[in-house]
């Protein structure tokens, strides 16, 4: 675009019939325009409408700032809401994880306390010394069987 050289008024302050009245209404000046004055005519009608192009892309570049604007906003909700979501998640995650543990903590208590239970009932059933017995026997076996 090539710049205004010229004073630029807004389209509603002036008309070319205004100008031309202007004109007329002076002492000594002619009524009919002259060259100079349809140059600052020409002037003024390409500053007018360099000036109307530019508000319309402000207008533009405002309207696509208002749009980015709004999608960033979109955005950072977005990305708060799948944040919060994981979090939670990872927070059920946490308890579900504490509650295994609890169940095997208990499971493994349960089981010793079991196993303690059977050693005495086997204990009970079968005297000591016959326990002693069978047990050097296993060793027995065992060593013999290593040698093979």
């Amino acid at each position: 675009m090539a710049a205004c050289t010229g004073p630029v008024m807004a389209e509603d302050e002036s008309s070319e019939e205004d100008s031309l009245s202007r004109f007329s209404s002076k002492p000594d000046v002619d009524s009919w325009p002259t060259s100079d004055d349809e140059d600052f005519d020409l002037e003024t009608k390409k500053c007018r409408s360099e000036l109307s192009q530019l508000h319309h892309r402000v207008l533009q570049l405002g309207e696509e700032a208002s749009t980015h604007q709004a999608q960033s906003e979109k955005n950072q909700l977005t990305i708060q809401l799948l944040t919060h979501g994981l979090e939670e998640a990872m927070l059920q995650e946490e308890l579900q994880l504490y509650g295994a543990t609890q169940r095997l903590r208990l499971a493994q208590s349960q089981n010793a306390q079991r196993v303690r239970q059977l050693w005495e009932e086997v204990a009970q059933l079968v005297p000591a010394g016959h326990v002693a017995e069978l047990h050097q026997l296993l060793e027995g076996e065992q060593r013999a069987a290593r040698r093979l």
